[in-house]
């Protein structure tokens, strides 16, 4: 089962990190009154719809992958994150993996951990996964009870939602005559 392992990395780990995660989503084209998914990316057996905390960011489809990621600022302190900046990024130690090997969006990159939740001194082997941590903070802490908060760091750019075309095609959606594909 999943833990949560921390990574010291820097601004330019991130970014590309990030930038493959935005590859997700498809390029925005002249007439799009939508956004569209990489249908690889969708149907595959792996979530590889991955997002971020602890920083504010755009998604901009009008640009070319690679180059999507805009406005990346820290949350503490909104101020922009340069490539040479180093700093911690969290994640399943089962993803980082995937990321370093061949093909992933950090390939060939080693990166320090600093942390792991299995680890004796943290929550233990069974204690430490992701699971059995989230129901201890459901328990203890939240006593049962979990109020979900959105965030607002992130956005997508690049898709026109308030033109004339966009706002029919919602109206035939909510009118049931038209249905989003789904995979």
């Amino acid at each position: 089962l999943g833990e949560i392992t921390v990574y010291k990395v820097t601004g330019k780990d991130l970014k590309d990190y990030m930038e493959w995660a935005a590859g997700y989503f498809n390029s925005s084209r002249a007439g799009d009154v939508t956004v569209s998914f990489d249908k690889t990316r969708r149907a595959s057996k792996y979530s590889t719809n991955d997002f971020f905390g602890g920083v504010k960011y755009e998604i901009d489809l009008t640009k070319p992958y690679g180059s999507r990621i805009t406005n990346l600022r820290s949350i503490r302190t909104n101020k922009p994150i340069k490539m040479s900046d180093v700093m911690t990024l969290g994640m399943n130690a089962y993803r980082m993996e995937a990321l370093q090997a061949k093909g992933g969006a950090l390939e060939g990159r080693k990166f320090e951990q600093i942390w792991s939740s299995k680890q004796e001194n943290a929550f233990g082997e069974t204690g430490g996964t992701i699971r059995n941590l989230a129901i201890t903070y459901l328990k203890e802490v939240k006593n049962g009870i979990y109020t979900p908060k959105v965030m607002h760091n992130w956005k997508i750019t690049g898709v026109n939602t308030h033109s004339s075309e966009h706002k029919a095609v919602v109206d035939l959606v909510n009118k049931g005559i038209l249905e989003i594909p789904k995979t």
